[in-house]
Formats: structure tokens, sequence, C-alpha cells
């Protein structure tokens, strides 16, 4: 259980990361889940979460040189309130819970990056 986290010494696979932390109901951190937390991902927090799904509709426009298509999706994006957590659950996170889905439309975008220094000339070119 102490290699379920992803550091340089311990490379692990996201979802065999993922289902360890649930199954165990452990966390990335020295503190790990408390034990009231705990309680609540063992009788099915995070139960409400469901598999990732691209779009089956693909982008039907034009994709200018240079840009790059990305397909859209669903996903299960939150939390479950937690009890005791003192990594990153004891803020408030109104937008973040509870677990809810969130649909991303495709969308086309640069294949490289732009600089601020490039951004900046083509709003200064464009207005």
């Amino acid at each position: 259980m102490l290699n379920a986290c992803n550091d340089s010494i311990n490379k692990a696979n996201s979802s065999d990361v993922a289902n360890t932390k649930i199954d165990d109901a452990i966390s990335c951190s020295p503190r790990g889940l408390s034990v009231s937390d705990s309680v609540v991902y063992m009788q099915g927090g995070g139960s409400d979460f469901q598999l990732t799904r691209t779009n089956s509709l693909h982008y039907k426009g034009e994709i200018p040189t240079g840009m790059v298509w990305i397909q859209g999706g669903e996903f299960s994006m939150g939390s479950i309130n937690p009890v005791g957590m003192l990594e990153g659950g004891h803020e408030p996170m109104n937008d973040a819970r509870p677990v809810h889905r969130v649909i991303v439309k495709d969308f086309i975008m640069d294949a490289t990056e732009v600089t601020n220094k490039q951004f900046a000339a083509f709003v200064k070119a464009t207005g």
C-alpha cells in the first residue's frame, strides 16, 4: 500500500493507483485518510463515479492548418463531502461536490504551444 502513490522513485499506473486508493481507502499523503473518511469510503463513498465516455459524434468542421481536433467526452468530477480530511478536503469546494457528470464538447486547438509574447503580438495585430 505504501507504494501506491506515484513519485519519482515508485512509478505506478494511474488506474492501479486509483483502484488501490478506492479499494483500500488510502490517500497519497503521509497521514492517509482519517478514520471517519475511511469509513465513508468503505461504505460506498466514491461509488457515484462512472466510466469516462468519449463523444460518439466527431467534429465535422474544417480543421485549420496548425490546429488539432480534441475529442470531447463525459466524465465524473468531484468528490463526496469529506468528514475529516486534512489534505484538500478542509477547503470549501462547492463546485467540486458532490460527484457530478461534466460534458466537454469537441474542440480544436493549436498543435504547438503559444508563448505570452506571441499571443501579445497576435492581440496587438488583430485588436
